[in-house]
């Protein structure tokens, strides 16, 4: 019985809209995936306002195995979570869970990840480190 990481993609503004969502990646590669992805969405502002983070998310499950397991955990994360409990790492009781397994949440703010990228190289994080990140912008650009 491990324990499993979901990573809650949200923005202050809109918290009742989360996207939860499960990754290959670790914490930082995602980070860096979904910031440059928002970053790039900011650059270009018809493809932002035709796309929204769940339809972001569905193109990153072809792309990089990310899978979205919102409907799963978002009931049971604001019906049964205090407020003060729906922030940062914790454990979600097992009772609803398969086997008994250990959840970890942690939440990832989609603009505190969009300003790590702007501070970064973006160049060098979207070209070299993420290669299938240019197909990906080249999907949203020919939708």
């Amino acid at each position: 019985m491990g324990t499993r990481n979901i990573y809650k993609l949200a923005s202050h503004s809109d918290v009742k809209n989360s996207i939860f969502i499960e990754s290959k990646y670790g914490t930082s590669h995602l980070i860096i995936i979904i910031g440059c992805i928002l970053l790039c969405l900011e650059k270009n502002k018809f493809i932002a306002e035709k796309w929204d983070i769940a339809t972001i998310i569905t193109v990153l499950e072809r792309h990089y195995e990310i899978i979205n397991v919102t409907d799963k955990f978002q009931h049971y994360f604001f019906e049964t979570l205090l407020p003060s409990q729906q922030r940062g790492i914790f454990n979600i009781s097992p009772s609803m869970i398969e086997d008994q397994e250990k959840i970890n949440i942690i939440e990832i703010d989609l603009i505190a990840a969009k300003n790590y990228c702007y501070t970064s190289n973006f160049n060098i994080i979207t070209h070299e480190i993420f290669p299938e990140f240019n197909k990906f912008i080249a999907e949203i650009q020919n939708s």
